[in-house]
């Protein structure tokens, strides 16, 4: 006789709630009786059990069955300044079935209209059998360490259930800045996409872009917005106007770059935000083969001398607005196959492609060579021929590799020469599916970056191309639109809530290594728990590419250890890195 599922229980956010199934089918992956007790909740005690540092948030499902009724409260007692977040589930249409991804913030205060509200927005669909939450838990920074209790006190169907939360604190901080970039890619005016109006320069735009850019830095990742298009196209307001022609092209009016870029650049667009009021870390400019000079001139004199002009500009107004912590990036975002430029310079496949990109990285460096104290960087994203283009010049040319993650993991030398030479590498690929029995797909993402010894990673399309009746498998989306649900700005995903924790045991790692001296008392910890025991472990070193171009392997079929160690052997890797830290 299967188990009786209580009519509340709790759950690592690691695993995906089934919130159709049977009770003694929650997650196939799990025992039946999961919703009774699991590595952070005991059922019978009704206790949650939870660990982390200072700075950092803790977080876990809280699943309502349906005989339960609906959420009418829920608050926290005790603990101390601990303070409380509550997120409630969306379902989404992927291959058929409604899945779990998006999140929508509760006011805690109001839970039950809130949630009755939220529920009457959310797509419909038959046969839910259980409603879930995301409860988040933040330690402030200088919480001292030991162990902690407070109550969550529910309240659902008339009746109030009290859950102990039993939180170890540990003997270290996490630092508030990220540890490594977590890069949350998207395209032109996709931020804008299922909001009235939001495909237009204005005051409200921008609104809605800030809190993606806000949305990022809180969850430890930074959000990336190429402001053009394939045929060289950009939206109002992402470039300066421009005038003249050749020798005389300059910049006209600096206003509507300023305006729309500036409060990232210095920081203020992130005022009261988690993970602190700085500027970002990079930033993509509208430079491309159309612009500042038109491609139509190409190959005259004309066409380069309006490049260089306009390059050296923008770097003498960045250094006079003292934007001087962010990389600037000069990318080509081209392929030949929509016909409007002669080269790939989006995921390089030919040797005639590297040509034209060293090219233009020549041009960009001189053309900002008497303003070294701002940061252009020379950017290129690239696949087939990764390891044969780093060992051109271009190795010494570009100073950011965006490689396919397939493709990279293949090139452990030629990863660690372009390290050698002071270049940053980050691997790209999706975010992971939503129908997944677990999310560790999107946990490991941070975990390789510091396996494989690398800058940081990119989840390639973070806004994806459909919509809230056409999602795809997931692989895309980690942020979606939240003006179905009354707000300006997106919601969170679970996989991005997942992307977060990924990132703080990044910070977890590397605080080890900076204790020690090393890599090697971490090394010796993943080796133990996850079974990585280097960094050629988590390389692919002969297995054969498994994807190229633009054909994104999200889920690497590889049997090294990092990509087959159950849930398990993560929780053990970072309860042992907490353990090790604190006695380092």
């Amino acid at each position: 006789m299967p188990p009786r599922i209580p009519p509340l229980w709790c759950a690592d956010t690691l695993v995906a709630v089934d919130i159709c199934a049977a009770p003694e089918a929650v997650n196939p992956s799990e025992p039946a009786d999961f919703a009774l007790r699991n590595d952070l909740w005991d059922g019978p005690a009704g206790t949650v059990r939870l660990a982390g540092a200072a700075g950092e948030i803790v977080d876990f499902q809280l699943v309502l069955e349906k005989r339960t009724g609906q959420l009418e409260a829920v608050r926290l007692e005790g603990g101390g300044d601990l303070s409380l977040a509550v997120l409630q589930h969306i379902a989404v249409p992927v291959d058929g079935s409604f899945l779990d991804d998006p999140v929508v913030p509760l006011d805690p205060a109001r839970a039950g209209e809130a949630s009755t509200e939220i529920s009457r927005k959310a797509p419909r669909f038959p046969g839910r059998r259980r409603q879930c939450f995301l409860v988040e838990i933040a330690i402030p920074r200088g919480t001292k360490p030991g162990p902690r209790e407070a109550f969550l006190i529910v309240r659902a169907g008339g009746e109030e259930m009290r859950l102990k939360i039993a939180l170890k604190v540990h003997g270290f901080e996490l630092p508030e800045r990220a540890t490594c970039v977590a890069d949350l890619n998207c395209y032109s005016r996709a931020t804008g996409a299922g909001y009235q109006g939001g495909q237009e320069e204005s005051e409200r735009y921008r609104a809605i872009e800030r809190e993606h850019f806000r949305m990022a830095r809180e969850h430890l990742g930074l959000f990336h917005l190429l402001p053009y298009g394939h045929s060289g196209r950009i939206e109002d307001g992402y470039a300066p106007k421009l005038a003249g022609r050749g020798r005389s092209r300059k910049v006209a009016d600096w206003a509507p770059f300023d305006t729309h870029w500036g409060g990232y650049l210095d920081g203020s667009a992130f005022r009261g935000c988690r993970g602190g009021e700085h500027p970002v870390e990079y930033l993509y400019l509208p430079v491309n083969l159309n612009w500042p000079a038109y491609f139509e001139n190409f190959g005259s004199p004309g066409y380069e001398a309006e490049f260089r002009n306009v390059l050296g500009e923008m770097a003498r107004h960045f250094a006079e607005r003292g934007w001087k912590q962010t990389r600037f990036e000069v990318f080509f975002n081209h392929k030949t196959r929509w016909k409007y430029f002669p080269w790939d310079m989006d995921e390089i496949r030919f040797d005639r492609d590297n040509y034209a990109t060293a090219l233009f990285a020549r041009m960009a460096t001189d053309a900002v060579k008497t303003t070294p104290q701002v940061k252009f960087i020379n950017r290129i994203d690239s696949s087939w021929i990764f390891n044969k283009s780093a060992r051109t010049e271009l190795g010494d040319l570009i100073q950011l590799w965006v490689v396919n993650r397939s493709s990279q993991s293949e090139a452990p030398d030629e990863s660690a020469e372009l390290r050698r030479k002071g270049q940053a590498i980050w691997p790209y690929g999706g975010a992971g599916p939503i129908p997944a029995p677990n999310r560790l797909d999107c946990l490991r993402w941070p975990w390789l970056a510091w396996g494989r010894e690398v800058d940081g990673f990119v989840w390639w399309n973070a806004l994806g191309w459909g919509n809230w009746e056409a999602v795809g498998r997931g692989n895309d989306h980690c942020m979606y639109a939240g003006a179905r649900f009354g707000l300006s700005g997106p919601l969170a995903s679970l996989r991005l809530k997942t992307l977060r924790r990924g990132m703080q045991d990044h910070a977890y790692l590397t605080l080890l290594g900076r204790k020690a001296g090393s890599r090697a008392a971490a090394d010796a910890v993943v080796g133990r728990t996850i079974g990585s025991k280097d960094r050629e472990d988590w390389y692919q070193r002969g297995e054969g590419v498994e994807a190229g171009g633009a054909d994104i392997q999200t889920t690497s079929r590889t049997a090294k250890a990092w990509n087959t160690a159950p849930r398990s052997a993560w929780l053990a890797a970072r309860s042992e890195l907490a353990r090790a830290i604190e006695k380092a």
